[in-house]
């Protein structure tokens, strides 16, 4: 069966890329969505066919299962009627119903893709198994439902962050079942070698078995690496965390580090003794040590200093954002912050979550407080920074 893609050109703020053109698992969205249309057994053409036929925006990501039981559904645009799910995705898709998103089943006649019928999907999906949250953390998780079939349409910058994790999760769920489709000699032997290189039934060690390692990456032997897939010449040091990561050739995780849940481009650096939560780290990003860096997209050769601090969590209202010019809801209570192309974040600068600084900004923080006159007063102290000057504490 063919496929066609539907070219908005639509670029995403603040980068002002083609959404078709920015990261899902280090590779551009439009790869990935041919790499899906592959695995699913459809070929990509350049004109609708007079037969029925896959139809998709190049704003939309989606999973090769998805196509699949889009196919068995029939003709008619997908729509998902999962609440869960749609909680936990909705907001901020610029759809024309809940749940209605530009990839459908063509009929192959004269049908304008926006008057096609919609059809009832059912991805299958599950509820995640996390730990229970903090009591104070419970008004800010959304259900997590996981499958191998997903699909999500970018219009934001924290869809870009969703679509990843999303991604992230469907990798695991593929090469679940590509494990059990396989002949029975084959999943003998994969078994044989995760077990010959784990050397141990733990969790820990079978997580750390299963990671994938590109040619001449260096990882430290303190180094925890688990459930993830390191690029070629990648570099992680010790005592370094990584779990279920996706780190991009040449990239480099120093020492006393934490990447967690996060896609590291090529080149991309996590700095000695920073955390990367959740996070999507383009080409050349650097991330240094500050308060802990969770949910954000740092742009293409990004840098962060060491001493910033991006907040992640609201206990008010929903986080807002910059949206089409306006400050509209994100519809969530954890979301972090979005660094454009060349940006730099300087030491000391707070930045409140869902803020989106722009491509090329230098942002720095007030030097009221920072001692920039060294002159000391005939006062014996204690003194304090004002105005760059040290300044006697006033008592009383």
């Amino acid at each position: 069966m063919k496929a066609v893609r539907i070219r908005r050109g639509q670029p995403l703020a603040p980068f002002g890329d083609p959404v078709a053109e920015l990261p899902i698992l280090n590779v551009p969205l439009a790869r990935a969505q041919e790499a899906a249309l592959a695995r699913a057994g459809l070929t990509l053409a350049e004109a609708a066919p007079d037969e029925p036929h896959v139809v998709f925006s190049d704003r939309t990501w989606f999973s090769a299962e998805a196509l699949r039981r889009l196919v068995a559904a029939g003709p008619g645009r997908l729509r998902v009627d999962d609440p869960g799910f749609l909680e936990a995705t909705t907001p901020l898709q610029e759809l024309p119903a809940p749940g209605l998103f530009e990839l459908a089943l063509h009929p192959g006649d004269a049908t304008p893709f926006d008057d096609l019928p919609a059809v009832t999907v059912e991805l299958g999906l599950e509820d995640a198994d996390f730990p229970a949250p903090h009591p104070k953390l419970r008004h800010a998780m959304r259900p997590l439902r996981v499958g191998a079939a997903m699909v999500h349409q970018i219009d934001h910058w924290s869809h870009l962050l969703r679509a990843n994790h999303l991604a992230l999760s469907v990798m695991g769920q593929e090469l679940k079942e590509d494990f059990l489709g396989a002949p029975w000699w084959k999943k003998l032997a994969g078994a044989a070698r995760i077990l010959g290189k784990a050397r141990s039934v733990q969790p820990e060690a079978l997580s750390a078995a299963i990671t994938v390692r590109g040619e001449d990456c260096k990882i430290h032997p303190t180094a925890v690496v688990e459930a993830s897939q390191i690029g070629p010449g990648a570099e992680i040091g010790a005592h370094a965390v990584v779990r279920g990561a996706i780190v991009g050739p040449g990239a480099r995780i120093e020492e006393h580090t934490t990447v967690l849940g996060s896609i590291l481009g090529t080149r991309a650096i996590v700095a000695r003794y920073a955390m990367c939560n959740f996070c999507v780290v383009m080409d050349e990003g650097q991330v240094s040590c500050g308060s802990g860096w969770q949910f954000s997209v740092v742009g293409r050769q990004a840098f962060i200093a060491f001493g910033s601090t991006g907040l992640d969590l609201s206990f008010g209202g929903p986080i807002k954002v910059a949206h089409r010019g306006e400050r509209v809801s994100s519809g969530h209570h954890l979301l972090g912050v979005c660094i454009g192309h060349g940006a730099v974040i300087g030491n000391g600068v707070r930045l409140h979550h869902g803020v989106a600084v722009p491509n090329e900004a230098v942002v720095v923080a007030s030097a009221d407080d920072l001692l920039r006159y060294p002159d000391l007063p005939e006062a014996a102290g204690p003194f304090v920074v004002e105005g760059g000057r040290l300044t006697p504490v006033r008592r009383g």
